[in-house]
Order: C-alpha cells, then sequence, then structure tokens
C-alpha cells in the first residue's frame, strides 16, 4: 500500500513541476487554485482507494459495484468542484485542463494498484 502512496506523491510533484514550467515558459500562467486541485484530488483518490480496499477485503462480491460508483463519484464531485473554480477565477480554463490531467492520472494509477491487489 506504500506504494501506491508513493506513486500518488510522485505524480502529484509532477503535476506540480508542470504548472512551474508551464509557468516559466509563459505557456499558461500558473492559476491561484492549481495546488487546491492537484491536492484535493490526490487525497481524493487516496481515500477512495483506501475504500476500496476495504471493499475488496470485506465485501468482496460488491466490490464490482463500489469500484465503477467510487469513479463516478469521484468525477460527478470533480466536475462540480470545477464548475466552482472555473466561475470564479479568470483562470478556469488552466484549471479544468489541470483537474482533467490529475483525474487522469490520478485514477490510472488507482486502477494499476487496485489490479495489483485482486491479481495476487
Amino acid at each position: 500500500m506504500s506504494k501506491f502512496f508513493i506513486a500518488l506523491s510522485a505524480y502529484s510533484l509532477f503535476l506540480f513541476a508542470l504548472c512551474k514550467f508551464a509557468a516559466a515558459r509563459r505557456w499558461s500562467e500558473m492559476p491561484r487554485d492549481a495546488d487546491t486541485v492537484i491536492i484535493s484530488s490526490a487525497v481524493f483518490t487516496a481515500l477512495l482507494y483506501l475504500t476500496l480496499v476495504y471493499f475488496q477485503k470485506k465485501l468482496s462480491e460488491r466490490f464490482p459495484l463500489a469500484y465503477l460508483a467510487s469513479v463516478t463519484f469521484k468525477l460527478a464531485a470533480g466536475m462540480i468542484f470545477l464548475f466552482f473554480f472555473i466561475r470564479r477565477n479568470p483562470h478556469g480554463k488552466a484549471l479544468a485542463v489541470l483537474f482533467l490531467l490529475a483525474y487522469a492520472g490520478f485514477t490510472a494509477i488507482e486502477v494499476f494498484f487496485l489490479r495489483k491487489r485482486l491479481t495476487k
């Protein structure tokens, strides 16, 4: 499980570095809420991963339904979260792109480590 948190942290640092690099190259300004998007996405993914590990251990027959519900919930919550950021932030498009990168990467990490657990 610690490898999951290391991968999650590494991808978070990668996203922070990507934002700083894009701002330094003047491709895009660093949105002031970029850190909030990255950190909240990482924390939310970690909480869902721990919940899914619990379902896999204790309620294995309900795991597929729990997984599908978690992905749907994470995407819906993220879209609501992003909607409010876009409405009140002049850099809303950059935040939307950042959120989609965070969502895709964190979900890929989650799926990779859940798959490893299930195939043991």
